[in-house]
């Protein structure tokens, strides 16, 4: 059975099985990424059809040895970056991987909460971080990204990023230190 948004690439211009390997290779990832840098599941779901729409047009204009999956990325913190321009304070919600892909890894209670506590902290703290520090947050270790590929993505050089990389995991340690100062007595 095919999705709504496959056959909607079908309509684009797609054969009906390259619109589903297309949905099926980055719709999770763009996905993820999106809801992680907006905190808003709908606008993460209109960034992913916009996403996927946009590389159904572009792929014919791709460099043969091109990274699609890098050029996915680029449309989504574009995308993401527009709309946080467009609404400047918007707050962030970070949503536990096992939540997004449906499974149940649910720790013994203690930790649970103390996981759950610590998780809020992080979103609070990640919250007061500047966009661009977010993104290398989000991309490289949230998701795992390799330096190569965001290099690619953000439009950096290797050296640029990797100290945005470092300055960006020292504000959140501030941020997160910030936090366990004011819930201290």
């Amino acid at each position: 059975m095919a999705s709504p948004l496959s056959t909607r690439l079908t309509l684009e211009g797609l054969s009906a099985e390259s619109a589903r390997d297309l949905v099926e290779r980055h719709s999770g990832t763009v996905y993820r990424v999106a809801l992680r840098l907006l905190g808003d599941a709908h606008e993460a779901e209109d960034i992913t059809q916009e996403v996927l729409l946009r590389l159904c047009h572009t792929r014919a204009n791709l460099r043969p040895g091109s990274d699609e999956g890098a050029w996915a990325y680029s449309i989504t913190i574009n995308l993401c970056r527009d709309i946080l321009r467009s609404h400047r304070r918007r707050v962030l919600s970070l949503v536990p991987l096992e939540d997004l892909d449906g499974e149940d890894l649910r720790p013994t209670p203690d930790l649970a909460l103390d996981r759950a506590r610590r998780e809020r902290q992080v979103q609070l703290a990640l919250q007061r971080l500047p966009a661009n520090y977010r993104e290398v947050l989000v991309l490289r270790d949230m998701e795992g990204q390799p330096y190569k590929r965001l290099c690619e993505v953000l439009g950096l050089s290797e050296s640029n990023l990797k100290a945005r990389v470092i300055r960006a995991r020292r504000a959140l340690a501030r941020a997160l230190l910030a936090e366990d100062e004011e819930e201290s007595p």
